[in-house]
């Protein structure tokens, strides 16, 4: 099934670092808290092992090899001396000053070429609560111990910077997988070869996320450095998570996993719910409580904070149809009360990424159409949460839901536009629609009517930054009939292939998910006219078959990675209804 996709920019190097340097400004308001200011400091971090990342792979690209040359070693140098500081701020809450962060800015500068580059999001930073700070605990069992350390690029190379700077290795060189994503290889320079050969009697760190279906970028790390001479019990893994790789992995991959020394500290390990400081709490000696890091936004908290992910929020309101959890991509969340009120923080992204979630929710927040927005604390967003909502009732609702559709679509496609383009291309969209017609069916006749769609459809369009998620569960009603969406902020940047798109995308989504028929669907677009957005209809008569292929796929992988079988039931439903839509409009059958 297709339906991940790879954030990828090509960006100017020395307009990152121009970024870079301005980010460096973390401590100009000393009235901000710490956790915010650690926040930017973290930011700037990330953005760093960007611009480190792509300018390994920019050189990787020209030489067909990773190589131990000085400007890397600078670098390398640089992102471990930003390590260090986020380290620090977060074991003493000790923030480095902007003279010394400048100064480690100006020597990655002095290493740096111009030019255009390709960076990468961090899918972990993104979209999965991966801190950089639980990289530079987990590497505290080895702190004198490793000599080398092997970040594997795109997000390895800011992780691995962690745990070099916590164990002190000797060497800290960044890698980049490459071919088969089932059987990643690598490729290394005579006198990188010869380094890590040097090193063999040594300890080697592994650090990537990870494991995801094969597991094979830090198996086939190990396997490379086997082949140099290092026994299989001093190459140590740094994933995300402490499963194993999934259904993809070979069994030789699965052996090197099973036998490999791991250390991981996730999410879990670096905050606590209880409110209990550092000194008090049992888990993590470094962790600190999350309710900190909003209590000047909300206040103190009246008990534990409840975790709601994992779909346990469905278990909060009144629902008729019993929706599904959010699967596999669902975001970490907790419900805070307090005596101002109840609170949602539901993890948006680290960085860059969860200040574009800000950016959007505050004025859709403002508006009225989402619950209010209180502010972003260190990845998590806080959102008010309604006691007083239920489900929307699509029959009951209908009507009012419509007007208020209308104005949803309207106002996002006004006010958000899309900022970079960023989305699939119509080609892309109709070769995964093709793909999991396929798979779904057994037929590929799907194609022809794409294609004929396609055709239809302009050569250019204006894209916004689309909800990308219309459920009927998304949709709330509060006792005074005023009627929410939720979960509306950050879906046009998710970890998957579609992206910013034309507003006739959520129209596709909003006829699919809400049951609209063809008079409820016109009214919707009549309606959306009159609010100066109009609705280029061969777009949506592509999109349709694209929105329906797209979700059945994602439902279809949910399906098979839940072992909780009423859970498998409720995503079987769900696709069952894609697949009817597929059937009579793509197949016509």
């Amino acid at each position: 099934m297709l339906v991940y996709g790879d954030r990828s920019r090509c960006e100017n190097s020395r307009d990152i670092l121009d970024e870079l340097d301005e980010r460096a400004r973390f401590d100009a308001d000393p009235c901000s808290s710490w956790i915010m200011r650690h926040g930017q400091l973290v930011a700037l971090f990330i953005r760093a092992a960007e611009l480190v990342q792509g300018l390994e792979d920019a050189r990787f690209k020209a030489t067909g090899s990773d190589a131990l040359v000085p400007q890397a070693r600078a670098r390398a140098q640089a992102l471990r001396a930003l390590a260090g500081s986020v380290l620090r701020s977060w074991l003493n809450r000790d923030l480095p000053h902007a003279r010394a962060v400048g100064e480690v800015l100006q020597a990655l500068r002095a290493a740096s070429s111009s030019g255009t580059i390709t960076t990468r999001t961090g899918e972990g930073y993104a979209y999965y609560a991966v801190y950089p700070e639980s990289y530079g605990l987990a590497a505290q069992a080895l702190a004198g111990a490793v000599t080398s350390v092997i970040g594997l690029r795109s997000i390895g190379a800011g992780l691995g910077a962690m745990v070099a700077a916590r164990a002190g290795a000797g060497l800290f060189v960044t890698l980049r997988p490459f071919g088969d994503p089932f059987q990643r290889s690598f490729r290394l320079a005579p006198d990188l070869r010869a380094a890590l050969a040097r090193r063999t009697n040594g300890i080697f760190a592994v650090v990537d996320e990870g494991p995801g279906l094969s597991g094979s970028s830090m198996a086939g790390c190990a396997a490379a450095l086997e082949a140099l001479g290092a026994e299989p019990d001093r190459v140590h893994f740094f994933p995300s998570h402490g499963g194993l790789p999934g259904s993809e992995a070979s069994e030789e991959g699965r052996s090197r996993w099973r036998r490999a020394p791991r250390h991981v500290v996730t999410l879990d390990d670096l905050v606590t719910l209880d409110g209990r400081s550092r000194a008090e709490t049992t888990s993590t000696p470094m962790a600190m409580p999350l309710a900190s890091w909003v209590e000047d936004l909300t206040g103190p908290p009246l008990g534990p904070l409840q975790d709601i992910g994992g779909g346990r929020w469905r278990d909060l309101r009144v629902y008729d149809p019993r929706p599904p959890g959010g699967g596999i991509r669902e975001r970490r969340k907790f419900l805070l009360r307090c005596e101002r009120g109840t609170f949602l923080l539901r993890f948006v992204g680290l960085g860059a990424t969860g200040e574009a979630v800000l950016r959007r929710a505050k004025p859709l927040a403002s508006a009225g159409f989402a619950p209010a927005v209180l502010g972003l604390r260190h990845g998590f967003l806080i959102e008010e949460w309604v006691d007083d909502a239920r489900g929307i009732d699509l029959r009951a609702d209908h009507p009012a839901l419509i007007v208020r559709l209308a104005d949803y679509l309207a106002f996002r496609a006004r006010q958000l536009p899309a900022v970079c383009g960023d989305g699939a291309s119509l080609e892309t969209l109709a070769a995964m629609a093709e793909r999991n017609c396929e798979i779904l069916f057994g037929r590929t006749s799907a194609g022809r009517v794409l294609a004929d769609r396609k055709a239809q459809c302009p050569p250019s369009f204006e894209r916004v930054e689309t909800d990308n998620r219309l459920h009927a569960w998304e949709w709330l009603r509060t006792s005074n009939g005023r009627i929410l969406k939720t979960d509306a902020f950050d879906h046009c940047s998710s970890h998957d292939l579609v992206g910013c798109q034309n507003i006739a995308w959520d129209v596709a989504g909003a006829c699919l998910e809400l049951d609209l028929d063809g008079h409820s669907l016109a009214e919707l677009i009549r309606l959306v006219g009159a609010r100066g957005v109009s609705i280029h209809e061969p777009l949506l008569r592509f999109y349709l078959p694209c929105y329906a292929a797209f979700q059945a796929g994602s439902f279809y992988l949910d399906a098979q990675a839940t072992v909780s079988e009423a859970e498998r039931r409720i995503l079987q439903n769900k696709l069952s209804k894609y697949k009817g839509y597929l059937s009579t409009s793509v197949f016509q059958v």
